[in-house]
């Protein structure tokens, strides 16, 4: 063993400028090697958070679906329902949004009605200042989710306002929500768009 180390510091003392050369190569590829470890672990801890955040909105939003369907039964209150929404705020749009893209008419209508039953106006209020947005996805999605959310007399103008975006994708949204309506009216701004 002694042999051994006293060979091996004699073989560092007496290094040529090539094998220095290689034992600076070796270790360059050893940090590079501890660095793409670490970065390996931190992208397998973050793909493992973003699924846990996924799955967890996931079951908010189907919580909040199955709240909002006892309150339609009548099992759930009013206010039961109105905590519910002001603790899943930002999930209720896209839920109510989900829920009312069936094709009867009553439960629409029906939808329409959760949110002044349980006085959460502020939703409707929050979707319409979206619109008004110098960011043209605040634009877009608010121009997705109003006719899900609103009855036509509140949204109609907003979504005629939104035919004439400088995006061609919010003005799709914004017909879209419109033909939602079934509004006569709105056919010929749609085709003048």
């Amino acid at each position: 063993m002694q042999m051994w180390m006293k060979w091996s510091s004699e073989a560092l003392i007496n290094l040529t400028p090539h094998s220095s050369l290689f034992v600076f190569f070796a270790y360059g590829v050893l940090f590079l090697l501890a660095v793409v470890s670490a970065l390996s672990v931190v992208v397998i801890f973050y793909n493992l958070y973003a699924n846990y955040r996924q799955k967890k909105i996931a079951l908010n939003r189907e919580w909040l679906k199955n709240c909002i369907e006892s309150y339609l039964h009548g099992n759930l209150s009013a206010l039961a329902l109105k905590k519910q929404i002001l603790s899943q705020n930002s999930e209720l749009v896209g839920v109510l949004a989900q829920m009312g893209e069936s094709g009867n008419p009553v439960y629409r209508a029906r939808l329409l009605s959760v949110i002044p039953e349980c006085h959460c106006e502020f939703v409707i209020s929050d979707e319409l200042q979206r619109v008004k947005s110098k960011k043209w996805l605040d634009r877009l999605n608010a121009m997705t989710y109003l006719s899900f959310i609103a009855p036509a007399s509140i949204v109609t103008q907003p979504l005629l306002n939104g035919l004439g975006d400088e995006y061609l994708d919010v003005r799709l949204a914004a017909a879209l929500s419109l033909s939602e309506l079934d509004d006569p009216a709105s056919i010929k701004p749609i085709m003048a768009s």
